[in-house]
């Protein structure tokens, strides 16, 4: 399951990312450049998924997870199909 980033909080000085996740972990993650589109964007959320996807970057756990997370309670498209069937 993905968890997803919540809040952003850029040190331009030090180039680095704290991100707060949706279970309350927080990761900061280093060498992370001022001119990254995430970083003034309306879609951060998304647009740093990617970015994490796309390259290897150096992170550090400030905080472990605190919230459990429940599974959505829907289906896959294809399972609820294949049921119907």
């Amino acid at each position: 399951m993905l968890i997803l980033p919540l809040k952003f909080e850029y040190n331009k000085k030090e180039q680095t990312l704290d991100v707060e996740y949706a279970d309350g972990s927080v990761v900061r993650y280093f060498e992370i450049r001022p001119e990254l589109a995430f970083l003034d964007s309306n879609r951060e959320a998304r647009d740093f998924i990617q970015y994490l996807r796309n390259y290897s970057v150096r992170s550090e756990i400030l905080k472990t997870a605190t919230k459990k997370l429940e599974e959505p309670q829907t289906r896959p498209a294809w399972i609820q199909n294949h049921r119907s069937s």
